[in-house]
């Protein structure tokens, strides 16, 4: 796809994302609203190859939502693309669903790791990355943590283990919205200098306007060194709706029926 076409799905999508968590009243939508344009570039612009059979081609690029409470926009993607049914998203977080408010790849086709305990995404992602070395393979790796996510001690330790093997086979995007579940990430835990740190470990590192098409794509078709790749992708945590972004209550919430008009109404929906 071109880059207005990218631009296009993700408006769309964005729009979905709202319409579907009104009507399923699941939540964590801020956090997915601020990775629409990272998961669109990856799924549409050519980083990933997505149909019904994927899961049989083991040369497949492969992706790890790692901050998986943000999944109702990679079951968008993958309904988007007929391998999860109409049906089954509006049963999202339903106990008749296979959609829950984390990915589940024993349930979801389509999904590549179970995720959503903050800390596990990237040591799995690895697990992938060193098993192509391994057998010789040269598919690629992505994956997407929270900023918040950073805090956990495991992301370091896996993110060691990537350094120390060189896996330039694998790509690590940090979506830095400054916010997580309680606070400003910041008033938790301080994360800067995120960019440095990621060097210091070993992996070639970039910083991004993570909710800009062009600049995801510019840095996604860079040729490969002999490191691995950490993108700091600065976004707007609830992007696109004006009353949820930057707006730290709304990390769980679901718009209730006057919210929903106002937003219906802003987004033309």
């Amino acid at each position: 796809m071109q880059i207005y076409e990218l631009e296009k799905k993700a408006l769309d999508l964005r729009k979905k994302i709202m319409e579907v968590g009104y009507l399923t009243q699941s939540g964590h939508l801020s956090s997915a609203l601020s990775c629409v344009e990272l998961m669109v570039t990856l799924y549409y612009g050519g980083f990933l190859d997505i149909k019904r059979s994927m899961q049989t081609n083991f040369d497949r690029n492969r992706f790890v939502l790692s901050k998986g409470h943000a999944c109702i926009i990679q079951y968008l993607i993958l309904n988007d693309y007929g391998i999860i049914d109409d049906n089954e998203i509006l049963k999202l977080c339903r106990p008749n669903g296979i959609l829950g408010a984390h990915p589940d790849c024993l349930k979801v086709p389509g999904i590549e790791a179970t995720t959503g305990a903050l800390g596990h995404g990237l040591s799995l992602a690895i697990g992938y990355a060193l098993g192509a070395k391994y057998n010789e393979q040269n598919h690629h790796i992505y994956t997407i943590l929270g900023d918040g996510e950073c805090e956990e001690g495991s992301v370091w330790e896996a993110a060691l283990c990537a350094g120390h093997h060189k896996l330039n086979n694998l790509t690590v995007i940090i979506d830095y919205n400054k916010l997580q579940a309680s606070d400003y990430t910041a008033n938790i835990t301080t994360i800067e200098p995120l960019k440095d740190k990621w060097a210091c470990f070993g992996f070639e590192t970039f910083e991004i306007n993570g909710n800009r098409i062009e600049e995801i794509t510019e840095i996604l078709q860079r040729p490969v060194c002999d490191k691995p790749r950490a993108i700091i992708a600065h976004t707007i945590k609830g992007k696109g709706v004006s009353m949820i972004e930057n707006q730290n209550y709304w990390h769980g919430r679901k718009p209730n029926k006057e919210e929903w008009l106002l937003i219906k109404d802003q987004m033309g929906i």
